[in-house]
C-alpha cells in the first residue's frame, strides 16, 4: 500500500482532523512504518498456530443461579429515610398541582 500526502489528508478529513504540511510530512513517514509493520506481521507463518479469542484459557467461575429468599419488606424499610405505608417516601419531583400550571 502506498501511503501518501494525499492518503493522509483523506483520512485526516475523515477523522475530522486538520494538520499543517508539516504535520502531514511527518505522519507521512509514520505511516509508512506502521504500514511495513504490518506488511511484516503478513510474512509470519501461522498455518500451524491454534487460532485464540483470549491470551489464557477461561473458565466460567460463576455459581448456578437458584432463586434465594430475600430479607422481608420490614427488614429494608429499617433503613429507609421516609418509611411510609409500607413503601419509601421519596421527595416530590414534579408537582402536578394546578397551581403550578
Amino acid at each position: 500500500m502506498e501511503v501518501n500526502q494525499d492518503l493522509i489528508q483523506h483520512v485526516a478529513k475523515l477523522a475530522k482532523l486538520s494538520f499543517t504540511d508539516e504535520e502531514i510530512e511527518k505522519i507521512t513517514g509514520k505511516f509508512e512504518n506502521i504500514i511495513h509493520m504490518v506488511d511484516q506481521l503478513e510474512e509470519v507463518d501461522t498455518t500451524d498456530t491454534p487460532i485464540m479469542t483470549w491470551g489464557i484459557d477461561l473458565e466460567n467461575v460463576l455459581r448456578e443461579d437458584e432463586p434465594v429468599p430475600g430479607p422481608g419488606a420490614d427488614v429494608l424499610l429499617k433503613n429507609a429515610q421516609t418509611p411510609r405505608d409500607g413503601f419509601i417516601g421519596v421527595p416530590t419531583v414534579i408537582d402536578e398541582s394546578e397551581d403550578n400550571a
